[in-house]
């Protein structure tokens, strides 16, 4: 809550639900993020909330990974803050 209130933490793009549902192989996930497609809860750009959300939601029920897949442009966004995030992680690594 101290850092949310403070702009030094977000919660978990949706993106990031997406990728982490696809790489179960064996069991059954069920997922309801709470809060999900608001600021407090995981969220993408806003446009695509709901739809992902219903895909989460309909996956939930099939099992299906093909449901999983959706495109958006702020989806290279959440790209490009993964790829500096590790960077930002590598440095302090080395240093």
């Amino acid at each position: 809550e101290h850092l949310f209130r403070r702009g030094m933490y977000r919660p978990p793009y949706l993106w990031s639900l997406l990728e982490t549902l696809k790489t179960n192989s064996k069991s059954r996930i069920i997922s309801s993020p709470s809060g999900g497609g608001t600021k407090r809860g995981s969220h993408n750009c806003g446009k695509c909330d709901k739809d992902i959300l219903q895909k989460i939601k309909d996956f939930s029920i099939s099992q299906d990974i093909a449901l999983l897949n959706h495109s958006c442009e702020c989806k290279d966004e959440w790209k490009d803050l993964l790829l500096l995030e590790d960077a930002v992680q590598e440095s302090v690594r080395m240093n």
